[in-house]
């Protein structure tokens, strides 16, 4: 078994887009950028170097979290979800989770599971590891405590919208970050009675947006013509 081979089952988990390219009207390597904030964040096991050099086992740490995330997503009531345009977009990616993510996580374990005997202690290693250690149960206190593991797990949960070219701004990808953080009325109420937090979050988001090189242009909409330089 081959590491192409390897990486290319890798790419199928629907949650992971490292290696992805070819992105309409968005800059080819953003998702790479965004997953490597969050990963420096979120989950300090994952790093570049592991990224690169060690693929196998940076996805045994990513096999281990979908693996978790698809058990809690198992758990979520869709009835409770509010019926807006952000609530359906939420049920949708709880339903992939629940229905595609098991299927491609078999299948990424299959093919790791042919590979030469070191890159497959590697991903198995790192898989136990994630797992034994809690990875994601103070990964996930992580979205609790940080706003750009927040912003960085939207956006990477928003990647098959953004291709679908179901965003047109930043803006209005933000409309519907701040509208799922809303969903808890502490925190609603919180980020009502704090304008200054608010609008800190919102320049967050956007600076994470434009320093990792996610740009989206809406459908039809002309190039903006820069005045010639004197």
């Amino acid at each position: 078994m081959s590491n192409r081979k390897f990486l290319k089952a890798a790419e199928q988990l629907e949650y992971e887009s490292v290696y992805s390219a070819n992105l309409p009207d968005i800059e080819a390597d953003w998702t790479e950028n965004v997953v490597m904030r969050f990963a420096r964040v979120f989950m300090p096991e994952l790093t570049v170097r592991d990224a690169r050099e060690k693929p196998e086992k940076f996805f045994g740490y990513v096999a281990a979290f979908v693996s978790q995330l698809i058990e809690l997503a198992k758990k979520v009531k869709l009835s409770e979800i509010p019926r807006t345009k952000f609530g359906k977009i939420l049920r949708r990616e709880i339903l992939a989770i629940r229905t595609v993510g098991p299927g491609k996580l078999r299948r990424l374990k299959q093919v790791a599971a042919e590979l030469p005997q070191i890159p497959e202690t590697e991903f198995f290693t790192a898989y136990v590891e994630s797992v034994e250690k809690g990875t994601v149960d103070r990964a996930l206190n992580r979205l609790i405590d940080s706003n750009t593991a927040k912003i960085c797990f939207f956006l990477l949960l928003m990647i098959p919208h953004i291709r679908a070219r179901r965003f047109h701004s930043v803006s209005e990808l933000l409309r519907v970050f701040m509208q799922i953080e809303e969903l808890d009325e502490d925190r609603k109420k919180f980020l009502k009675q704090n304008e200054g937090v608010r609008r800190t979050l919102e320049q967050q988001f956007r600076d994470i947006c434009s320093e990792d090189g996610l740009r989206l242009r809406g459908k039809g909409r002309p190039k903006k013509i820069l005045p010639a330089a004197a």
